[in-house]
């Protein structure tokens, strides 16, 4: 292990839990629990570690354990699916998908709109380009598993869909508090005081104001030219100081929606008139004269 990571601290953990050999031809052992344990904390060295463990013991493994195949299909595999595999193909599996998202996200940043595909020319090619520049790397697939080049792409849709729907249901990723407090609907009390909550979240955000009209306001009240200059920090600042307390653990665009809405609503600036809130462009937005 010392040897293979080029790290002393991982070769001393293999030492302290006592692998040899047999404890390696183990299924536990490619565990996340386990290999977290051993200090592979990181997807690269869990998928080199299993990697290594199928060159080593992948001919023991296969005369022991019946493997199934998913090579001819090219697609996620279902939870079922993915119980017939040995613990062994499942680490890679999972560690592979795992390092698919973590690229995608080099790509599209979270702290940046999530990409449309569907109705984007521009975001559909560069889809298309990562899914073949991934499928030709064998880091990123696994055929045996069914993990190609079209199941690639449908890792990085979901993975998009379900970022978007967050943004768009953004009391979904409320703190752990609020969701058990939202689970205690038998109390009339607790309910009216989580639907004051809600209410008075929503009151953050003005209705249509779109995600592209918000980040032409904020661009004008920060005096930036592109929104990649708008820092998550400085609008948790801006949030602060308007007295914003319902914003934790949101992501950049939700902050960008509701202190843009924030400006707007307090006549910090104004929007040309006649203009939607859909259809917002810095040359209609200008800082009022009054603010201090």
């Amino acid at each position: 292990a010392k040897a293979l990571f080029n790290d002393e601290g991982i070769g001393r953990k293999f030492e302290e839990e006592e692998i040899e050999g047999r404890t390696l031809q183990s299924e536990r052992i490619l565990s996340d629990a386990s290999m977290d344990n051993l200090g592979l904390s990181t997807i690269g060295k869990k998928e080199k570690f299993a990697t290594a463990i199928q060159d080593l013991f992948g001919k023991f493994i296969e005369v022991t354990i019946m493997i199934i195949q998913f090579k001819d299909i090219n697609r996620i595999l279902t939870n079922k699916e993915k119980d017939t595999l040995t613990s062994l193909d499942r680490s890679v599996y999972n560690t592979k998908k795992k390092k698919i998202i973590a690229f995608a996200r080099t790509v599209w940043p979270d702290d940046q709109p999530t990409p449309w595909f569907r109705n984007s020319a521009e975001n559909s090619k560069k889809l298309q380009e990562i899914t073949k520049q991934l499928a030709e790397d064998e880091s990123y697939t696994f055929p045996r598993a069914g993990l190609g080049i079209k199941a690639i792409d449908e890792i990085i849709r979901k993975y998009m869909q379900e970022r978007r729907r967050k943004e768009n249901d953004p009391l979904s990723s409320q703190s752990d508090q609020d969701s058990s407090e939202s689970s205690s609907k038998g109390s009339p009390s607790i309910l009216s005081a989580w639907q004051d909550k809600v209410q008075s979240y929503e009151a953050n955000f003005i209705d249509g104001l779109s995600l592209m009209s918000a980040t032409a306001i904020l661009l004008v009240w920060f005096g930036k030219t592109a929104s990649n200059e708008i820092q998550l920090d400085d609008l948790k600042k801006e949030a602060k100081n308007m007295g914003m307390t319902l914003l934790r653990n949101k992501d950049k665009n939700t902050y960008l929606r509701a202190v843009a809405s924030f400006l707007v609503q307090n006549k910090k600036v104004s929007i040309t008139a006649g203009i939607a809130f859909d259809k917002v462009s810095q040359d209609n937005v200008s800082i009022s004269q009054d603010v201090s």
